[in-house]
This record gives C-alpha cells, structure tokens and sequence, in this order.
C-alpha cells in the first residue's frame, strides 16, 4: 500500500477523530472564492467528507477524488442524498479534467501527497481565470496546556520516531506559499482557526490512526506505543488537543 493510501485502513477512526473544520474557514473561502449554486469544484482527497458536506451545501457541482477504494465507499454512502456531488476513485495525478474549466479546487490535509511538479501545474492548468486554489492543514497537536503530558508523548514519539520530521509548522505553512508563488498562482491569502478537544485515551489513539506516520508503523510497535500513550493520557485523564487549522487560498 502506498503511503496516501494507509488510512484506507482506518475509515471508521478518521470519520469520527479526525478535525471537522469550521464554519469561520468556509465562510472565508467562499468569500474569496465566489463558490456558489453555479461553480464546478473539485476535491482532492476527500477523506470521509470532513471539508465535502461544507462544500455541498452551496449546491455546487462538486467531484471529489480520493485514491481510497473504501474511503470512496464511505463517502457515497454518507452523502448518497446529494445529486451534486460525484466521489471519484482515482489518484488525482491520474484524473482528467478539462483545461481552464474549474472555479474552485480544494484539498484537506490532501496535497502534500501529491508530488509538488505534478499537483500545482495540474490544478493551475484545470482552473479557470480568476477561479481559486486552497490547500487545508489541521496537524494533531497536544495543548500547551497539558505541558506535562505534552513532553512526555514527545518523549515517547521520539522513541518511536527517532528520524520524525522536524520541519516546524510555521515552515510547512511558508512552503505553501512558496510553492504557490512558484507555479504562478497570485493573491495569497493566509488564515489560522483554532479549537479545542478534550479526548478520553483511546479517543486520542483513535486520532492518532487518522495520522499517516502511524498507520504505517509495524502492528506490534503500534501497540506498544499506543499502550504507553494511554498509560500516559490515564495519569492525567485527558488530553486536550488543539487544532491549529490553516486555510491557504490564491487564484489563478
């Protein structure tokens, strides 16, 4: 299984743990963007629909990609009511779409599986003038205030992950904007939204299946680690998370 495809494994911990969004992050893309009844947009990596039904309700027509056979299956199943959406299960690499004829693309927590010389052209050929790009990011973070309890995971993600990457949140957030500039999008817009989880412990390690590094990791050291992690999370009751979510937008 290739990476993008590891929570093809864990539809059912994604739907339920992984971040929602929020109305606030809508309202300003569909402000920037002009998305309405009339649009064509398309999703790159739908997930289980956590951005999807946002996007829906403007009764757009949206086509949402998502390289997961069972992914795909959940999502058709959640919003089999909906006339104006089609889930496509394909890589986005590999869809064909029509030059210059898209108003909005979107993805969530999706684009950085895509090699960057091939999704950015792609994605800029595909829209249409005028029409906008945005990428969305949510990384699973502990609240700084569980400090404590904070260090000690790191502590144990470090014994697990030893090669992790260090790349800082505020350095992927410029790379976005890098690359946008690169491929010669235009009127970058930035915007960070925050809220908070209060999760139980296997609600937490149900989070944490949501999240690539760990899906991939060997069954018996997953184990291990999530049963320290709760070990760790029982001590202190909770764990609150907190979603720094991004919004990235241009136009071609």
């Amino acid at each position: 299984m290739e990476n993008k495809q590891v929570f093809d494994d864990y539809v059912l911990q994604y739907d339920k743990y992984r971040s929602t969004y929020v109305k606030e992050l809508f309202d300003d893309l569909f402000s920037y963007s002009n998305c309405n009844k009339d649009s064509f947009v398309v999703e790159v990596g739908c997930g289980t629909g956590q951005a999807t039904s946002w996007v829906l309700k403007t009764g757009c027509a949206l086509k949402a990609i998502e390289i997961g056979k069972n992914l795909c299956e959940f999502t058709k199943e959640k919003f089999k009511d909906h006339n104006n959406l089609e889930v496509i299960n394909m890589p986005f690499e590999d869809y064909e779409v029509k030059e210059n004829s898209v108003d909005l693309i979107y993805s969530a927590s999706a684009f950085h599986w895509i090699p960057e010389d091939i999704g950015y052209p792609k994605v800029y050929k595909a829209l249409k003038q005028g029409g906008s790009f945005a990428i969305f990011g949510c990384p699973v973070e502990i609240s700084d205030e569980n400090k404590k309890l904070k260090d000690e995971i790191e502590e144990l993600e470090m014994e697990y992950f030893p090669a992790k990457n260090t790349l800082t949140h505020e350095d992927e957030n410029l790379t976005i904007q890098q690359q946008y500039e690169k491929y010669g999008f235009r009127d970058y817009f930035y915007k960070q939204y925050s809220t908070f989880r209060g999760l139980e412990a296997n609600e937490y390690i149900g989070l944490l299946l949501s999240v690539s590094a760990y899906g991939k990791l060997d069954n018996n050291i997953r184990d291990a680690l999530f049963e320290k992690m709760r070990g760790k999370i029982n001590k202190y009751g909770r764990v609150q998370v907190h979603d720094k979510i991004d919004l990235h937008i241009c136009r071609k």
